[in-house]
């Protein structure tokens, strides 16, 4: 059952007196960073003495008090967040739940990086007006410096009998299965063994049966088998009209409204991949805003951005809705029918995005030109790097924030390093390859001390301009540290504009090649 961590809000802690408090009724999860001064903490009936550089977690349904100790100030921050939880579907759309329970234990954790805890708790609370997908990217951040990861301290997992049932329905779903069979796997009473299943589950055993063999059905749809009489015999179905009816009754409408094609698309951050298969959504949001996916300028016009008004994202009375799933899935869920498509597409590889989006709409002729297209542009311009990029020499991608250094290794997340790494076969910093060994990590955020550790001989760097990154990159670039790096002692160091390198897709990737080999070839500094 998978699990998803939704931040909520994050208020300032400030007490100036001794014996001042403030106390707060958590309907959620919280956690408590301490940053200054001496105080109580409780939380429900327990109590704490805590300081500068404690953090506690409190579960839900408790009230949190935090009293001053001592004639300092203590100030601090509380970061609230829900996890919801999806639980089994009805064949189409997932149901997004509050998880209520423990998660972790109330109380003081003891956290290594105790200031960068306190830096991003920081981040949460000073900017109102960031969105909602950078704020998931900190409380990601915050959560992954807590000792217990949230993967690991969800729902345990399921029994062995159950999972000896489901594994044995999902590879036999196709033949007649019966209460009787299964309960027998089990090692149950049939009528125990259906009472299980269903507190387990959530479903019966023939709801669950009836699940997989639609999501099979839906997936032979997707691929343009249109014939409902042999796809019910490859499911265990009698026929076609018993199909058409399940079908119906599982996932809310008839196969062949299902597959017709949908002409009101909505897409959430892939837009890119979607107009690289020739596929134009009549509204979009990404977390850069279309307006700067300068790569798609031409392609983007008259679709409509949606950016954070997700609330108001059944007005545009969608066919289908597309996300990846590292969005705010639930709250696009909340604000749809149930009549309308849902595809979600794992945020990983930009090629396997593709992909699965091609199979979705049958473009798959679409999409092997572009990469072969891709392919060949990638290895005239490896050839040409080979004249100023020696096989031993490192190309390093940075962003610069107000008060942040970003720095980039994953080639799933955009920013020009799936062209870089990947298609032409460039070298990371030892630094950077070892941080992004978790395949997890979207970013990292890094001090100007460690700016030498992480610094390539070649440096790409881009700025965001807005709320004081031109100051930031000022006052680093004028620092004895900058002036120290290999690639600026060597004039190795390129600008280029943030929007460029942002987009990951595919379509992008491919004119995002000529601006890096332009960059890198070019002997002068400039944006």
């Amino acid at each position: 059952m998978r699990e998803s961590c939704m931040w909520s809000d994050t208020e300032v802690l400030h007490l100036h007196e001794y014996g001042q408090s403030q106390h707060r009724m958590i309907e959620g999860y919280g956690i408590i960073v301490l940053s200054s001064g001496k105080g109580e903490v409780r939380i429900g009936k327990q109590c704490w003495f805590a300081k500068s550089g404690s953090l506690l977690f409190v579960n839900p349904d408790r009230i949190a008090r935090v009293t001053s100790v001592s004639g300092a100030p203590l100030t601090g921050y509380l970061v609230t967040f829900d996890i919801v939880r999806e639980t089994e579907t009805d064949g189409k759309r997932a149901v997004y739940m509050d998880r209520q329970s423990e998660w972790l234990t109330d109380g003081p954790i003891a956290v290594k990086a105790i200031r960068r805890a306190e830096f991003i708790a920081k981040e949460l609370a000073m900017d109102a007006t960031e969105s909602s997908y950078r704020k998931q990217m900190k409380l990601g951040e915050l959560l992954d410096l807590l000792p217990i990861r949230h993967e690991d301290s969800g729902d345990k997992s399921e029994p062995d009998w159950l999972e000896a049932v489901l594994t044995y329905m999902k590879g036999n779903y196709e033949e007649k299965i019966s209460r009787e069979s299964l309960a027998l796997l089990s090692g149950f009473h049939p009528d125990y063994f259906s009472k299980q299943f269903k507190k387990e589950t959530g479903l019966s055993y023939m709801e669950y049966l009836s699940k997989i063999r639609i999501d099979k059905a839906k997936q032979y749809l997707f691929l343009g088998d249109r014939n409902l009489n042999e796809i019910a015999q490859r499911i265990g179905y009698s026929d076609g009209l018993y199909l058409s009816r399940k079908f119906k009754q599982v996932v809310g409408i008839s196969p062949s409204r299902y597959v017709h094609k949908p002409e009101r698309i909505v897409v959430v951050e892939l837009v890119g991949e979607l107009l690289a298969l020739g596929v134009k959504p009549i509204a979009a949001s990404h977390s850069n805003s279309l307006g700067n996916l300068k790569l798609l300028h031409h392609e983007l016009e008259d679709v409509i951005e949606i950016d954070n008004r997700l609330d108001q994202l059944h007005s545009f009375q969608p066919d289908l809705v597309i996300i990846p799933d590292c969005w705010g899935t639930a709250e696009i869920y909340r604000h749809l029918s149930s009549s309308v498509q849902i595809k979600v597409i794992p945020f990983d590889h930009p090629v396997r995005r593709l992909r699965e989006l091609a199979e979705t709409f049958n473009k798959r002729e679409e999409m092997e030109s572009l990469i072969a297209i891709y392919e060949r542009k990638a290895k005239l311009i490896k050839e040409q790097l080979s004249d100023v990029i020696g096989p031993d020499e490192t190309v390093g991608v940075y962003e610069i924030w107000q008060d942040e250094i970003w720095v980039f290794g994953n080639p799933s997340f955009g920013r020009g390093v799936f062209n870089l790494y990947e298609s032409l076969g460039l070298n990371a910093p030892l630094a950077v390859k070892k941080a992004f060994a978790d395949a997890s990590l979207w970013y990292k955020n890094i001090i100007l001390e460690d700016l030498p550790r992480f610094a390539a001989d070649h440096m790409i760097i881009s700025i965001y301009d807005e709320d004081g990154g031109r100051a930031h990159f000022d006052r680093i670039t004028s620092s004895p540290i900058w002036r120290q790096l290999q690639a600026y002692r060597n004039g190795q160091i390129r600008m280029i504009e943030m929007n460029i390198l942002h987009p990951g897709d595919l379509l992008s990737s491919v004119r995002q090649l000529d601006k890096i080999a332009d960059v890198l070839l070019n002997p002068a500094d400039g944006e």
